[in-house]
């Protein structure tokens, strides 16, 4: 997927960022949210404890564009 200068809405500013996810066991996930002082409140606790939360060995990077919903509403 390619969006680099894509028109994505007509005169429509937005904000892209790209995005990595996976790659990381729940201990480094952990670990780097501390490095970024990233403070996790209890149901976020209970969610990396919980066998269900699992983290992919596979990493990818997503491109997300950001724009708002009055924005969309223009035409």
């Amino acid at each position: 997927m390619h969006i680099g200068n894509e028109k994505i809405h007509p005169d429509c500013p937005v904000i892209r960022r790209t995005v990595e996810v996976g790659g990381l066991t729940k201990a480094q996930l952990i670990q780097k949210l501390k490095q970024q002082s990233i403070l996790m409140n209890e149901s976020a606790e209970r969610l990396f404890a919980d066998d269900k939360f699992t983290t992919s060995e596979s990493k990818y990077i997503l491109q997300t564009v950001e724009l708002t919903v009055a924005r969309l509403r223009q035409s």
